[in-house]
């Protein structure tokens, strides 16, 4: 849609009047959250808005509910309106449709602006392509902004500081040094194992309880881990499986991550049977009591989950627990904090060698600091809020897991076209290391960081092309020889660092690419040359056969010895390669002009993603001088149309500092396949005068 969509959708709700159409329009309420269901025109429609009183600057998430008395198409329209009356933001999913009775959900996330007061929430249901009005519901719900929502530190509460003679206690039988593992499929002990002696190696479990393609059936009735813990004890390494499945069950792997994973908690078969695969993991660990093995439970699931709850207080969302008739559930609440107690109780009862970890996600606030760079005093508030939910869950892990990215910096500046917004500096480990020490303070668990990026910037094989995209992760946490960045994340609580990527074309410290040894021309100064065939020329390799022969970091609170090196290790350290001049490094500002000018970027979930599937869009907008102005993020498809749109109006820009949007958008199950390009507007508010126009800041695909 254009400028004009404000002046037709008013044209079509006043040609409803004339034609007849009742619409309930009650005014605005004062109260905040969900209000009253409302049904006109074959449609109920209402919303659940959370937090319901919210800070400047912080996420609020709406979730709208839309039943059909009827099969049918339509367009739902979602719109935020600011206290004095005026559209703040809206959303709309075209080509919806809908069973006799069916209830869909619509999640739309907004940052709040720092306009204060109560905003409300309307619905609006049309027929597809804006073709005429069939429903509207003008108090849908509401929530507040208010500047005094957010805690603000005093005096009296100094910030973290790093106290290694205080960290909690490591889980019974983890190892008493820091420990390196990277993703390691079947059959590939062995090798790793020749390489270093890694003290952990990673396998997810994955596709769904009851789609007849998870783990379970991988192997005859769930053989697969069997296999999988008996290579790894036969080479002296702790298995780690990350357990992916909820978000890939029917039904909620049709719809959006957020809500297939929030609609899936509460569906009573689906969660028999994933209840029922727990159960069937932990009969197959638990075989071998001797043996620790690490259970991964669901990353992402509870970042999505905090931002769905209220006042990061985990009983306030609601999960089919008891009520699947699993008999050793008996009794456990009907809420994400008995999901947790679930997991819990089948671990204690069928694996007690089990080592259960919690996945915290620095997003799960609705404030991504790797994108916002917030201040100190932020960073703390975020790391308690994410302590305080992990301690509403009341469950029994015993180590909780984190990550960096899993894709290369580099990948996403090529791939996804972020103009360099996911390179780290100091300044962002440093905020990554402050976060995760409140969050350790708060939960008093220690913590794995997994599935980190394995490029480099040192090696000539790291061109940027697939399989060999640049990073500097590995790099930071690994070549450095006085191990203080280590240091900083061991006093944060870290007790392992584990690498892999967590899609096909980031780089493997491995032949993804199956090219051999590859020397292209330096780029950035990278001049070392490949010291085997793996795409990231050898260097993740060598450095971690480094880190063990100077002897790995010793961790205080307990454990066991650490694995050593064996017989079977055939590589030596190698020297480091020279040392480039010139290390790209990402830079978040624009040079500074006279004249008022914005820089946009954006990156996507997926690079292909198919027919009724979820795709999140995260867009940066930068000015290069304090501004206000209105951004349009639109989804074109192959012929140029625009099929998805997002507006935020009256947005406030800092200098040379960059705001964050995020678009989720689900594929319509009749969407052409093809290119589809992401574009970015920025024009004064209102749709005023255009000051800037990215007509391609990132490309995906969609397929069958």
């Amino acid at each position: 849609m254009n400028v004009s969509l404000n002046a037709f959708v008013a044209m079509l709700l006043a040609s409803a009047v004339v034609a007849g159409l009742t619409i309930a329009w009650p005014s605005t309420s004062s109260r905040s959250g969900q209000a009253a269901p409302l049904t006109s025109g074959g449609f109920t429609t209402n919303a659940t808005v959370t937090p319901s009183s919210v800070a400047p600057g912080q996420n609020v998430s709406v979730v709208a509910q839309i039943t059909s008395a009827a099969a049918s198409t339509a367009l739902v329209d979602v719109e935020i309106y600011n206290p004095a009356g005026t559209k703040a933001h809206q959303v709309w999913f075209d080509n919806q449709t809908f069973t006799a009775g069916q209830q869909r959900s619509y999640t739309v996330n907004w940052i709040a602006p720092a306009t204060t007061g109560t905003y409300a929430v309307r619905i609006g249901v049309f027929v597809p392509g804006w073709q005429g009005l069939l429903h509207w519901n003008n108090d849908a719900g509401s929530f507040v902004v208010a500047a005094t929502t957010a805690p603000t530190p005093t005096a009296t509460t100094p910030p973290p500081q790093p106290s290694p003679g205080g960290l909690p206690a490591l889980p019974a039988g983890w190892p008493a040094s820091l420990q390196l593992g990277t993703a390691s499929g079947p059959g590939g002990a062995a090798a790793m194992k020749a390489t270093a002696p890694y003290g952990f190696r990673y396998q997810y479990l994955a596709g769904g309880v009851n789609t007849g393609a998870g783990w379970a059936n991988w192997n005859p009735d769930g053989a697969f881990v069997t296999n999988y813990v008996q290579e790894s004890i036969q080479h002296g390494i702790v298995p780690v499986f990350t357990y992916y499945m909820l978000f890939q069950s029917a039904p909620g792997s049709s719809q959006g991550e957020s809500s297939g994973l929030y609609n899936n908690l509460q569906n009573t078969p689906t969660m028999a049977a994933y209840y029922a695969d727990l159960k069937l993991f932990f009969q197959r660990a638990g075989a071998f009591p001797q043996n620790r093995v690490v259970l991964h439970v669901e990353p992402d699931l509870w970042g999505y989950m905090q931002q769905r709850s209220s006042g990061d207080d985990a009983e306030t969302v609601p999960a089919k627990v008891a009520s699947t008739g699993m008999a050793e559930l008996a009794g456990l609440p009907e809420n994400l904090s008995g999901f947790a107690l679930a997991i819990d109780k089948l671990r204690d009862t069928y694996a007690p060698n089990v080592i259960l970890a919690y996945h915290v996600s620095v997003w799960g606030t609705g404030n991504d600091i790797t994108y916002t760079d917030p201040p100190d005093a932020t960073v703390d508030q975020l790391g308690q809020r994410a302590g305080t939910f992990f301690a509403s869950l009341s469950g029994g892990f015993d180590i909780a897991f984190a990550e960096f990215s899993d894709r290369d910096a580099a990948f996403k500046q090529y791939v996804y076209g972020d103009g360099g917004a996911s390179w780290w500096n100091a300044s962002d480990f440093a905020r990554n290391v402050r976060f995760l020490t409140r969050f350790m303070q708060v939960s008093q668990k220690r913590i794995v960081m997994w599935q980190i990026p394995q490029g480099n910037t040192k090696m000539r094989a790291m061109n940027n092309t697939w399989n060999h995209y640049q990073d500097n992760r590995v790099e930071w946490l690994l070549d450095d020889p006085s191990r203080a960045h280590l240091q900083d994340y061991v006093n944060a609580g870290v007790v392992a660092f584990l690498f892999g990527r967590g899609a096909d074309g980031a780089t493997c410290s491995c032949d993804a690419n199956n090219d051999g040894v590859t020397n292209p021309a330096p780029i950035n100064g990278n001049d070392g040359l490949s010291l085997n065939a793996d795409d990231d020329g050898g260097f993740f390799v060598q450095k971690a056969q480094v880190y063990y022969a100077a002897g790995a970091m010793p961790l205080t609170g307990g454990g066991q010895a650490a694995p050593t090196a064996t017989a079977t290790a055939t590589r030596t350290p190698t020297p480091a390669p020279p040392q480039p001049t010139n290390t790209p490094t990402a830079t978040r500002t624009a040079t500074p002009v006279q004249q008022l000018s914005f820089m946009t970027s954006a990156t996507v979930s997926k690079a292909s993603v198919r027919r009724g599937q979820s795709l999140t869009i995260r867009a940066s907008v930068l000015a290069n001088q304090a501004a206000a102005g209105l951004v349009d993020i639109e989804i074109r498809d192959s012929h140029g149309q625009t099929v998805h749109q997002q507006v935020y109006d009256a947005q406030t820009f800092s200098a040379n500092d960059s705001k964050q949007y995020s678009v989720s958008w689900i594929v319509p199950r009749a969407a052409s396949t093809g290119k589809y390009t992401v574009v970015i507007g920025v024009f004064s508010s209102g749709w005023g005068t255009l000051h800037h126009w990215n007509s391609n800041a990132a490309q995906f695909t969609v397929r069958r």
